[in-house]
Order: C-alpha cells, then structure tokens, then sequence
C-alpha cells in the first residue's frame, strides 16, 4: 500500500468514527521544538554536563536528597517555555470541535495540548505548569520555578517548591491511568502520534481497545508496527493536516 491509500484509509477510518481517542508522544514534542531529553545524544550530553543521567537526576530520590542538582537540570533541560503547538494540534482541535475526538492521553509534561486549545486531555506525567508548596499548598507558575535562584521556595512555608510531575521513580496517579484506560476501552478509534507501541504505558491502554482502527504515525519504524491495523512512518505535523 502506498502512501496516498494510506492517506485514503485514514480519511475513511475517521470520517466512520464518532469516538477518537489519541495518544500524543515525544515525536509531537518534537515537532514543537522541543528536544527528546531521552534520547542517546541527551543522554551523553547531561551526563558530561551534570555528571549523572537524566534518569538519575529527574527522579524522586535527586528531588528528595540533592534538590539544588535537581533544580539545576530541571530548571535549565525541562522549564523550556519558547515553544508553540504545531499544525497537527489544530487538526485535533478541529477533530474535537466536530465532535470526533473525544480525549487526547499525552506524555508531554510541557501542556502543549491544553495551550493548543483542546478541552479532554489527559496528562499522564502532570505539568510543568502545576507548582505546589508540599507545606501549605500554595501555587507557583512555571516562571516562578525557572526564575527563581537556587532552589525555589514556597514564600511562606520556605519549603522547597514540589513540580507536580511524574519524576522518575514514581508512579502515574491511578485517577489518570484509570480515566486513560477508559477512554480507549470505550474509542471506536486510537490514534498512536509520535511514539511506537513498544512504550509500556501505551501497549498496556491499547490492550483495553476491542476494535479494529488503531492507527500509528510516527518517524521511525518499530518492529511493533506490524500490530497496528494502519502505520504511517512520517511527521505527524505532515500527515494530520493533509486528512483532517
């Protein structure tokens, strides 16, 4: 099958469907202008620079035990606020304004779906943009968190400001595995963008999906391709636009 009936398959499977859900990964991230900070080349590149993994810094054991590294990394590699939602976040927003999207899951910390516009997202990983004093509560934005010297303190408690992020070493909330495996139990449709079926969280959520509609776009080809009924290896910022 080539490319052009691949489109054409893709234009009738969501023009016959009334319940959409999608899963948006790193490769939409990308498409935004933001970097893979689990790639190999970031991997090489934090640890020369921190002298420790991006999995050992961006986890719950540096937040608890050594937050000024933490807050370094964090505040330099994660708080990147010069993005903007690329094209293939309109034609979702359009999918949902008729209708046929019903809830986008997402594994972007940075609410690019919620800034694009659209309502039903679920975010898997939290945001950088829910800040909370651990003592009493109290909110910070993510500017407060990147401008901040040193660690950030709450300015009343002076307790170290917690980003509520899924950092390494914890788990998803269950309220947010549970509505995300909902949504894909109940979807005539799933869109897989930016990110392979390999992923552990997004093989499990497609494990609930009973239909025969489950679409991959994404650049690089996986051996797990095979299991979705429809794959197109290419940008998803190239293709949504083109059927939506």
């Amino acid at each position: 099958m080539d490319n052009n009936d691949k489109l054409d398959k893709l234009r009738k499977m969501i023009q016959s469907s009334n319940n959409i859900v999608c899963m948006l990964g790193v490769g939409m991230s990308m498409e935004c202008g933001l970097p893979n900070r689990w790639s190999n080349e970031e991997a090489y590149r934090v640890e020369r620079e921190y002298k420790y993994s991006p999995e050992e810094i961006y986890s719950a054991v540096f937040y608890n035990t050594r937050p000024g590294l933490f807050y370094e990394y964090y505040k330099k590699e994660c708080l990147r606020l010069n993005y903007k939602p690329s094209e293939a976040y309109e034609a979702l927003k359009y999918l949902e304004k008729v209708g046929k999207l019903k809830a986008c899951v997402t594994y972007n910390i940075h609410s690019i779906a919620v800034i694009a516009g659209l309502k039903n997202v679920i975010e898997m990983h939290g945001t950088i943009f829910d800040n909370r004093c651990p003592k009493c509560d109290r909110r910070y934005s993510a500017e407060y968190m990147r401008d901040a010297i040193g660690v950030p303190l709450c300015e009343v408690c002076k307790a170290p400001i917690r980003p509520m992020v899924k950092l390494q070493g914890e788990m998803i909330r269950n309220d947010r595995m549970t509505e995300a495996a909902n949504v894909c139990s109940q979807a005539n449709m799933i869109m897989v963008l930016g990110i392979n079926l390999n992923n552990s969280i997004v093989s499990m959520l497609t494990n609930y999906y009973t239909g025969n509609r489950l679409v991959l776009i994404t650049k690089n080809e996986h051996f797990t391709d095979k299991k979705a009924d429809l794959c197109i290896h290419d940008e998803v910022k190239s293709i949504l636009p083109q059927v939506i």
